[in-house]
């Protein structure tokens, strides 16, 4: 079966898979508190890099679809959009012209290899791989903060690629030191 992965489609479960996007912020193993919060629910979570010419059609409908169904063909004014410019953005890799989509969920997606095989080896997952999504559109209204998001359901990871966010490797960093054991210094000056 061959996939066009510039398009979106629907899954067997009826959610809408993503076109090929590269991850970035992929908390997928570990659910962990959003940014600036202590407090609440854990999220899975994970913003899509979506390049530019992909055929969004499918989330598009979904996103109209759930909107409609939670306050009828007159949307509020200011509704929040959970298609975003990645340009927009100041991070490595968030092109403009790029769709970004961010997706949560509190239950635990399920990730998979491109063979269809779990994954729980977290180092395969990292922002700057290549993967597919299955997404799920919400309304949401919550103290006159409103908005269309996505849920996210489950993860397939595609082709590695450069790391997003610059961090180097270690092996790339540190050559290898003859006679090192790693012996601990035993006192202040022996540290400096």
């Amino acid at each position: 079966m061959t996939i066009d992965f510039k398009t979106c489609r629907t899954s067997k479960a009826g959610n809408i898979i993503t076109p090929k996007a590269r991850m970035s912020f992929p908390v997928l193993f570990t659910p962990q508190f959003p940014p600036n919060k202590t407090d609440g629910k854990k999220r899975y979570s994970v913003a899509l890099l979506i390049p530019d010419g992909c055929d969004l059609t499918l989330l598009k409908q979904e996103a109209k679809r759930a909107a409609v169904e939670k306050w009828g063909e007159k949307t509020p004014s200011n509704l929040k959009s959970p298609f975003l410019d990645a340009g927009n953005y100041e991070y490595t890799g968030y092109v403009s012209g790029h769709t970004l989509i961010r997706a949560t969920t509190t239950n635990k997606p399920g990730v998979v290899n491109a063979k269809g095989e779990n994954v729980d080896d977290e180092s395969e997952v990292y922002g700057g791989r290549w993967a597919v999504a299955s997404l799920r559109a919400y309304a949401y209204d919550v103290s006159g903060n409103r908005g269309v998001a996505f849920g996210l359901q489950n993860v397939q990871l595609l082709d590695h690629d450069e790391p997003l966010g610059g961090r180097a490797r270690a092996e790339d960093e540190f050559a290898p030191i003859t006679g090192a054991d790693g012996a601990k210094a035993n006192n202040v000056d022996e540290l400096f």
